[in-house]
């Protein structure tokens, strides 16, 4: 076993006992196997405690100040700190709202243009309703004025069947010839 050499070591303490004369490591070289130089524990405990070798608390004085109390938080302290935290709320609160507020926006502005779009769908239709129900006013008047003339002309067509098919002969084809004139003119 390898000593330090006495300077290493404050006045009036001496090597730990356990010393090796290297840098002592925490953990054993091996797990499961106690560290050189120190006896292996029983279980129990033994009868005899051991004692270490610790400085006085005296030689530390310099270092050592019994710990204070830590104060409690007064009034205004705790005032300032739910301040804080109302702040920190309304904060979020405000941005969650200002980003709820910027999207309705958003979809303010889409929901009216469609709505524009469809205003000007429903009036070009409306045009084009207005304008088929002015042809079909032409197409009806055009269909009554020809029924007027076919119901005109009906008389022409019979007098004219009369004397193609009928066959007739002499006067009668005369008589017939003249009917025809007259229907017709």
């Amino acid at each position: 076993m390898t000593n330090y050499p006495p300077s290493s070591y404050p006045p009036g303490s001496q090597p730990p006992p356990y010393s090796s004369g290297h840098p002592s490591y925490p953990f054993p070289a091996q797990p499961g196997t106690p560290p050189q130089g120190q006896p292996h524990p029983s279980f129990p405990f033994p009868s005899q405690p051991r004692t270490a070798n610790f400085p006085d608390a005296s030689t530390f004085s310099s270092y050592y100040s019994p710990q204070e109390p830590t104060p409690q938080p007064t009034g205004k302290s705790r005032s300032r700190l739910v301040l804080t935290v109302v702040a920190v709320v309304m904060f979020v609160a405000a941005g969650v709202l200002g980003g709820l507020y910027i999207a309705a926006g958003s979809a303010h502005e889409k929901a009216t243009s469609t709505l524009q779009d469809k205003k000007s769908e429903l009036t070009d239709v409306r045009g084009q309703v207005s304008a088929a129900k002015e042809e079909k006013s032409t197409a009806e008047q055009n269909n009554s004025d020809l029924e007027t003339k076919n119901g005109a002309l009906q008389p022409c067509v019979e007098a004219t069947q009369r004397y193609l098919w009928d066959g007739l002969e002499g006067e009668a084809r005369t008589a017939a010839i003249s009917a025809m004139i007259d229907a017709c003119s």
